[in-house]
């Protein structure tokens, strides 16, 4: 082989170890920072999304944790009080819902009004928050207005106001949104509305709001299904839709055992 040739074959070996070098040096590069912590680099400020918003199996957190909680919701939520399966019983100050014992997911559900059983004081969930400054917020809405009549996206709108009025109101509260519970098969037959299929797209919104905000999801309702996917029968009152003491106290298990994290 010839000089002139060995050189040019010597040039073009280089050159494509060179770039093979650089191809292996931005591999590393970039197999090191996906397998560091983000919460190494993100910028000061930022919240660092969850990997899931899912509350996963944990060990007991006990009566404490429920105790600590303040507890937003509707018709379903609300029949813990009746059920008397918090401290204090039926005077229980930690069960906020409407003044008629629904809180409606609509437009005005950032401005609507809730009472507690232990003062009958009405104020705006935001109001509340502010009052009682409790560390963990459970949410537990949907099945009054937002099942039967809403479409995702009003869904989503009003649910997303909620949450930003809580956040607002009082940023390190540590929110959780609860499933929507499941209801008989013989209510969601009669009641054509809610169907546990409206109800599981529901619970997938509720789920991926969660994710959106950074907060956690709780999936409640599959402590208080059957087989079938409608709520345990052990676990109605006898209207089909609210629960009676032994699903509230199932319910609440579920939240000891399923801490947030």
């Amino acid at each position: 082989m010839s000089e002139q040739k060995f050189n040019k074959t010597s040039k073009a070996l280089i050159c494509a170890l060179i770039i093979l070098a650089v191809a292996a040096v931005v591999a590393l590069i970039t197999m090191l920072f996906s397998g560091i912590r983000s919460d190494v680099f993100f910028i000061k400020g930022e919240k660092e999304a969850p990997e899931s918003a899912r509350l996963t199996a944990t060990t007991d957190y006990g009566q404490y944790y429920i105790d600590s909680m303040m507890f937003i919701g509707d018709s379903t939520l609300a029949g813990m009080i009746d059920a008397g399966v918090l401290k204090d019983g039926t005077a229980t100050d930690q069960v906020w819902t409407g003044e008629s014992g629904d809180l409606p997911l609509d437009y005005n559900i950032d401005t609507a009004s809730v009472t507690c059983s232990a003062d009958g004081k009405a104020l705006t969930i935001a109001e509340a928050i502010k009052e009682r400054s409790p560390d963990h917020v459970i949410i537990a809405l949907g099945i009054n207005n937002g099942v039967p009549y809403c479409t995702e996206e009003k869904f989503k709108e009003y649910y997303q106001k909620l949450i930003t009025a809580i956040k607002d109101t009082n940023p390190s509260a540590k929110i959780i949104l609860q499933s929507i519970l499941p209801v008989s098969e013989k209510y969601a037959k009669s009641t054509s509305g809610v169907t546990a299929e409206k109800i599981n797209n529901a619970n997938k919104w509720i789920a991926e709001l969660a994710e959106q905000n950074n907060v956690r999801y709780l999936d409640t309702a599959s402590a208080l299904k059957n087989t079938k996917g409608y709520l345990d029968s052990k676990y109605d009152s006898g209207n089909g839709l609210i629960l009676n003491a032994d699903g509230y106290n199932a319910m609440l298990n579920y939240i000891r055992t399923h801490g947030y994290k």
